[in-house]
């Protein structure tokens, strides 16, 4: 009997949980369903492989006749509740979510999947109210309602991006007392007031990439002594000054609108790429190790001795045009320099950076290199193409794994003493400048005095004009006017023939067609600068490690090889759990059918406990009949005595 008992006790429960697992649901149960929605990379919010199931359904029995309920009848291994199918729009009448009584809502982590709430309610966190980790990712989130978190006081995580959040107020996170990490990510948020963080003391991660951000006032986080990381990459700031963020180990403000950049005496990783930025202020900071200024407007780097201790510094796209070695002489420790495409002339880096192992002053005019690699012996990288560079000394136990020099203007003596780097270059010319020929991979010109003869080149390129109308080694000023003059008599001609009209309109076109393609050009950059900020959002996102020196379709594979792994791991997992459902339907049957024929002994052996109380029935009545007999017969009762 116990064991029919547990067999029953077992069948009854898994006939009767609120649990639906893989299709298997209850009768009690309410159909919903739908694909996950992917909210948040590898935090794991796609419930993919979920347990349970929610639905909107009515619960008069809750106090709340008219209203719509939201119960949390789904998990996964991130989130202890996950609503389904939750649509709120400015327009939908009274809800609510979980229980009447909160005390029953004890979920610590919650999650949407299939939703949409165009205004975040105050009513979810005042039902849930022991949750600590929130995401309200890519809901179509609007507007949230003021005070809508008053009751969160437990809330440390909370995600918001990917949403249409339009404004942040100091009503908006207000009661978020233990937040620590909050994302607005991909939303359309403006402005912040002065007060909007004044009560998150304890915050330490922000990340409001990809808004429309155009100002930060200074007193915005003057009460977050602890935020660590600020993302605010891609929006449209003019000003924001992070040295009034001291706390700060990590920002990112790249893709904006500053001309000015203020460092914090304490941040450790700062890219502030792609801006207008013409300055860098900042005390003495010995944390700082990386910081990007790819695509500004520098023109000295005067600042840097400001922070000896940087590793990777990127100041490439800028308009310097020199690097003394006074700035570079307490970097020590620089392990990366990116310097292309900048107007350097002259390259003097100085003794100083022994650690040096990635130097790229390509798309620069450099001519002379000659004394600077003789101390870096740990140089690995070399990036010298598309400069003007005559010679070039390296020695032949160099360091050196990747070298590109191509279109310069090589002295071709110089280059076969270069033989042993030759297998070291990792570009090559295609096609050489007229007197100029092609030298293993690369073009070079035959010298007697390389740099005296570039010289004389330039300066009889540069004043042929000049020189046709020289005179005994000096200049002919008479000459030149009459040449002015017979010009401009020849420009009058012109006119006068109806000539210049044609070429009026051939250089109105031309400068229309120029127009045009510089505004196609522009387009495209920007585009790029799109694209490329996508990728980086997508490896921030997904948590990719970035790959250094390479193209943007290299991290972009990466980011997608992570994707396609994840979903063959989520594939796998689901496969087991199926499984697993599977044997657990199995089992529920086997017990089922043992439950039966327990069931069917159990009649069985009540059809014979029947039958013998019956026969014992009968066997009693016959006893008692006998015993009445022997009570009436007095002969028989002398013979018992």
């Amino acid at each position: 009997m116990a064991r029919l008992q547990i067999v029953t006790l077992i069948s009854f429960l898994l006939a009767h949980c609120s649990c639906t697992v893989a299709g298997f649901r209850s009768e009690a149960e309410v159909p919903a369903g739908g694909q996950a929605y992917d909210a948040h990379g590898d935090y794991g919010n796609e419930a993919s492989s979920s347990t349970t199931e929610s639905t909107a359904i009515v619960y008069p029995e809750y106090h709340f006749p008219d209203s719509r309920g939201y119960m949390c009848r789904e998990s996964d291994h991130i989130y202890e509740c996950v609503f389904t199918n939750v649509a709120i729009t400015r327009d939908t009448p009274s809800f609510f979510f979980g229980f009447a009584n909160v005390a029953m809502n004890n979920q610590r982590s919650i999650t949407f999947k299939n939703s949409h709430m165009r205004i975040m309610p105050a009513a979810l966190v005042n039902s849930f109210r022991k949750v600590e980790l929130l995401n309200l990712e890519g809901l179509q989130i609007e507007e949230i309602e003021p005070y809508a978190f008053e009751n969160g006081g437990l809330i440390k995580e909370l995600y918001l991006s990917f949403n249409d959040i339009q404004s942040l107020t100091h009503a908006t996170v207000y009661g978020l007392a233990a937040l620590e990490f909050l994302t607005l990510d991909r939303n359309e948020i403006r402005r912040l007031t002065s007060d909007v963080f004044y009560n998150t003391p304890n915050l330490k991660v922000l990340s409001m990439s990809n808004n429309k951000l155009e100002r930060i006032e200074d007193g915005t986080f003057r009460r977050n002594t602890m935020l660590e990381d600020l993302q605010l990459a891609s929006n449209k700031l003019t000003h924001v000054d992070l040295s009034l963020i001291p706390s700060l180990f990590i920002a990112n403000v790249s893709f904006n609108q500053l001309t000015q950049l203020s460092v914090p005496n304490k941040i450790e990783t700062l890219d502030a790429s792609h801006n207008h930025i013409r300055s860098v202020l900042g005390h003495r900071n010995p944390n700082l190790t990386q910081l990007n200024l790819r695509s500004n407007n520098l023109t000295d780097t005067a600042w840097l001795p400001n922070f000896p201790s940087l590793q990777q510094l990127d100041l490439s796209y800028n308009e310097l045009e020199k690097i003394s070695a006074n700035s570079l002489k307490k970097s020590h420790h620089l392990v990366k320099l990116l310097l292309q495409h900048n107007r350097l002339m002259s390259l003097n880096l100085g003794i100083a950076l022994g650690e040096l192992q990635v130097l790229d002053v390509s798309h620069n005019q450099v001519v002379y290199l000659d004394n600077n690699f003789k101390p870096f012996n740990k140089l690995q990288q070399l990036y010298l193409d598309h400069n003007s560079i005559v010679t070039i000394k390296i020695a032949s136990n160099h360091s050196v794994q990747n070298l590109t020099m191509s279109h310069n203007d090589w002295d071709c003596q110089n280059l076969r003493n270069l033989n042993n780097l030759m297998d070291k270059l990792s570009d090559a010319d295609q096609y050489c400048k007229v007197g100029y020929k092609l030298e293993g991979n690369l073009c070079c010109k035959e010298h007697d005095k390389p740099y005296l003869d570039r010289l004389n080149e330039q300066i009889k390129l540069t004043t042929i004009a000049e020189k046709v109308h020289r005179a005994d080694g000096r200049c002919s000023a008479n000459e030149t006017l009459e040449s002015i003059q017979t010009l401009s008599r020849t420009v009058e001609e012109a006119e006068a023939a109806g000539s210049s009209q044609n070429l009026k309109s051939e250089v109105s076109l031309l400068e229309s067609t120029n127009r045009a393609l510089q505004q196609q050009m522009q387009q495209k950059r920007e585009t790029i600068t799109n694209l490329l900020a996508e990728i980086d959002s997508y490896i921030w996102r997904y948590r990719v490690p970035k790959q250094g020196l390479v193209k943007a379709s290299v991290n972009l594979i990466k980011v997608f090889n992570h994707l396609a792994a994840r979903q063959e791991f989520r594939k796998n997992e689901s496969k087991a759990r199926t499984s697993a459902v599977d044997d657990k339907k199995a089992e529920l049957d086997r017990l089922t059918a043992e439950n039966e024929l327990l069931r069917s002994e159990t009649k069985g052996k009540r059809d014979q406990t029947k039958d013998l109380q019956t026969k014992n029935a009968s066997r009693n009545n016959r006893i008692k009949q006998m015993q009445a007999k022997i009570n009436n017969n007095p002969h028989a009762q002398r013979n018992h005595g």
